[in-house]
């Protein structure tokens, strides 16, 4: 079992079964929609779910107030930030784009997203990199330490990924079409 969220930078990727469920248990993904054989696990026991959710929200909380005055520095052109590769740009906006247009997710979510689907955290520099370049697209929505996809960032990337399911997979083309379209 996972004992924090910084045990996740120990393992090979992909993520195992067991890994995988607790991450999405973590950020709440409703486990009745995905196939039974992925769901059973008989050494699992309900309070084991809850602690370790409770361990990976209070991690992601803690990197998230971690980097959240770093971020309003970096979007507010106080502190410089370094270009990063398309990916970054992809993998962040591939985590916004998992809510409804103009939703806005809490910066702790989308972090817990980036670790579910790349099984790895970004340091601020790549999160501040991929805002400013949504921010400089319009696309960027931000209410105090929550920000989300306006409509047209919603419509954008759907247009590119189509219906990929798999976020890994939505990366792909998104990360081709940023780097084709530098904003």
């Amino acid at each position: 079992m996972l004992k924090s969220a910084t045990d996740w930078w120990h393992f090979d990727y992909p993520l195992g079964i067991v890994r995988s469920l607790e991450a999405m248990t973590a950020i709440e993904i409703d486990h009745s929609k995905m196939p039974y054989s992925l769901t059973w696990r008989s050494e699992w026991h309900p309070e084991d779910i809850e602690e370790n959710r409770n361990r990976l929200l209070q991690s992601y909380r803690k990197v998230a107030a971690e980097y959240a005055p770093q971020l309003d520095a970096m979007l507010s052109g106080r502190r410089k930030v370094s270009e990063q590769r398309a990916f970054i740009e992809a993998w962040i906006t591939e985590c916004l784009n998992w809510r409804e247009a103009e939703s806005l997710t809490s910066l702790d979510r989308i972090i817990s997203c980036t670790d579910i689907v790349n099984a790895l955290l970004p340091s601020p520099e790549e999160v501040g990199w991929a805002f400013l370049q949504l921010k400089r697209r319009g696309w960027l929505i931000k209410d105090g330490s929550s920000y989300g996809l306006n409509k047209e960032g919603c419509r954008r990337v759907k247009a590119v990924i189509r219906d990929t399911a798999e976020a890994l997979e939505a990366i792909k083309p998104l990360e081709e079409w940023m780097r084709m379209n530098r904003p």
